[in-house]
């Protein structure tokens, strides 16, 4: 700021510049938790290291977000005590599953301190074992050629995405593939699914359901699957007791080329025949 003063007849005036306390000081350096931490506690234990600026005890202010510009904060603590060495703060976070960024910077007064580089942690909170809930099983019935669907809806309180979700029929398990891969709320249920053909039986299959969230594994009960009838069609799949949608696409294509190719060959191999055949008759005259 400027000033001035008169001393007698003679005026004095400078410039005096404030610098703020912190210049020259390093960022705060951060403990814990520690970048690419995993954490499974809604209860977060942070530490960082004090500052000991050399003009009196500082305070803190730690800040949570989910963007590492920290554009969206979503914890902010304020006035954070210095102690001897280190700073250990505990801040209960109501958030669900997700990467997070934290940092921190000093305050002294009306002065603040610059931003420590910010550390990442991996929030994965397992309160709540996952569900499974059968959606459908369609047709309830069917051939030796019939595609078979069965859905699933796979629900998490604590938000967390399944390891995996199963389907066993007759005891075999088999994985289940997301409907909506863009769909991340667990916590409302999503739907899993799994297509296939499958043998002819005297019984109706037996069906249930399996998953993990990591922590929790869910089974669901037996339910009574379809009834698979013989197919009076020969199938080139009887091989394979059980097929995904991939391999009922690869074998239709295949099957598709081979008619394109084989068709007009027999086309005309049997023009050649006749061809041979007719050239045997008038062979068969000539030597009469």
């Amino acid at each position: 700021f400027y000033a001035n003063d008169t001393i007698g007849n003679v005026a004095y005036s400078e410039v005096v510049v404030i610098k703020n306390v912190f210049y020259g000081i390093d960022p705060i350096e951060l403990l814990t938790p520690s970048t690419s931490s995993q954490l499974t506690s809604n209860l977060l234990e942070f530490s960082w290291y004090s500052l000991d600026a050399g003009f009196g005890a500082v305070n803190f202010t730690l800040q949570v977000s989910n963007i590492s510009d920290f554009s969206y904060i979503i914890f902010q603590s304020l006035d954070i005590a210095e102690t001897p060495l280190v700073i250990n703060s505990s801040v209960p976070l109501s958030v669900t599953y997700g990467q997070y960024y934290w940092r921190v910077r000093p305050t002294y007064g009306n002065y603040n301190g610059s931003w420590s580089d910010y550390f990442l942690f991996t929030l994965h909170i397992n309160n709540y074992a996952p569900n499974l809930v059968l959606n459908d099983i369609t047709p309830t019935d069917g051939t030796s050629s019939t595609i078979f669907r069965f859905t699933v809806s796979y629900s998490d309180l604590d938000n967390n995405a399944p390891e995996y979700v199963e389907i066993l029929i007759n005891g075999i398990s088999y994985s289940m593939e997301i409907v909506e891969p863009f769909d991340k709320d667990f916590t409302d249920g999503c739907i899993y699914q799994y297509l296939t053909l499958l043998m002819p039986s005297t019984t109706a299959y037996t069906i249930s359901f399996e998953c993990s969230d990591g922590a929790f594994q869910y089974s669901t009960s037996t339910y009574q699957g379809p009834l698979v009838e013989s197919d009076s069609t020969p199938s080139n799949n009887q091989a394979d007791d059980n097929l995904n949608s991939t391999n009922i696409f690869a074998i239709t294509m295949t099957l598709g080329i081979a008619i394109g190719i084989l068709i007009p060959f027999i086309v005309f191999a049997e023009k050649q025949v006749k061809k041979i055949k007719l050239g045997e008759k008038t062979s068969a005259k000539r030597n009469k």
